[in-house]
């Protein structure tokens, strides 16, 4: 049994991150090298050969703590880090393509199914159960739409040794979100520019306080200590910084409306803007914290320092004046398939 290399691959990352700054060509050499020592079969090595370097520089308590875990769960599960023996023999070492397809392509669209329909006729049984052949119209049916038809009834049938789907998956990508960001025509000449962490939350912080944000030297800690949709932390010089807490999304922007745009699920890009301006007028809306600024705000990972925008990082600038702003947050659901989260800040007179 082998521990999904992705789990690794974030424990190595974190401590690539106590020894060298995120982005920086250094902490990237730092976790190639440990990684790849880990896919030959040595991740003992590896694992004794981080903890020595933190001897050696003295690491603080902080930082020794990520090189401490990732060591402890290296040398906990050194019989489940055979990964040398498992691409030798063809085998996947990762299960996050599969995971991310069962959940959001497979399950979110045999919940709306039956009754949907192909060519013409109805998918399923006269009592609307699923059978065998109408779960593998419907996944067929899917694929078509997101530019990959022709290929569910061949991986469903009996897997045949050395064949994972590695080879079509590596010519022919399915379309993910990080492939879509940029500029994405939205209908009425508007668009929508898309922004993604590396794994963790988004902070956004004013923009004459970006130099109090210390990222992966503490700040980030307590980032990802917020457990609410947002929450809002202290910074020095009485300024103050809102995280976009729960999970990581790909997060867009409208001006006009003051409002976070949060890609969960949808089919495809198109028209997604025109599907959250539709929804805005009637969404339900929750209240959340208050949180004060001095002007303009800019989004970006949190991992990263203040002083790393725009350089080691990608950002999104939010236009508002200086005031204090009330951040509710809302879904906009249209249909099953669909779902944007919202975050709207409300001027506070």
């Amino acid at each position: 049994m082998l521990l999904d290399f992705v789990h690794v691959v974030e424990s190595v990352w974190a401590a690539a991150h106590a020894f060298h700054k995120p982005g920086t060509t250094e902490a990237e050499a730092w976790a190639a090298d440990h990684l790849t020592a880990i896919l030959a079969g040595h991740a003992a090595r590896a694992a004794d050969e981080m903890a020595a370097q933190a001897d050696r520089e003295q690491l603080l308590a902080a930082r020794r703590e990520a090189v401490d875990a990732c060591h402890r769960y290296l040398t906990g599960h050194l019989d489940q880090l055979h990964y040398d023996t498992a691409l030798a023999g063809g085998w996947p070492i990762a299960t996050g393509a599969v995971e991310g397809a069962c959940r959001h392509l497979i399950a979110d669209r045999l919940d709306i199914a039956p009754p949907i329909t192909r060519h013409g006729k109805p998918i399923g049984d006269p009592q609307g159960r699923m059978t065998t052949d109408a779960v593998s119209d419907v996944l067929e049916l899917q694929g078509e739409r997101t530019g990959t038809p022709g290929r569910w009834r061949s991986h469903s049938s009996p897997c045949t040794p050395g064949h994972h789907g590695r080879e079509a998956a590596v010519s022919d990508p399915a379309p993910t979100l990080s492939r879509l960001t940029g500029d994405l025509g939205a209908g009425g000449g508007m668009s929508l520019t898309w922004l993604e962490t590396e794994g963790g939350p988004f902070i956004v912080v004013p923009r004459d306080a970006l130099s109090h944000w210390s990222g992966t030297e503490g700040d980030y800690d307590r980032a990802c200590e917020v457990v609410e949709l947002v929450g809002v932390l202290d910074l020095p010089d009485e300024a103050e910084a809102l995280v976009l807490g729960d999970e990581p999304l790909a997060t867009a922007y409208l001006p006009e409306h003051r409002v976070l745009v949060r890609w969960c699920y949808a089919e495809g890009e198109e028209g997604v803007a025109d599907i959250v301006l539709a929804g805005l007028p009637t969404a339900e809306w929750d209240e959340g914290p208050v949180l004060k600024t001095t002007g303009g705000l800019v989004m970006f990972d949190a991992a990263y320092f203040g002083t790393e925008v725009g350089t080691l990082t990608d950002s999104t600038v939010l236009e508002l004046p200086a005031g204090r702003y009330r951040v509710e947050s809302a879904s906009i659901e249209p249909d099953r398939l669909t779902s944007f989260r919202v975050h709207r800040f409300v001027e506070m007179t």
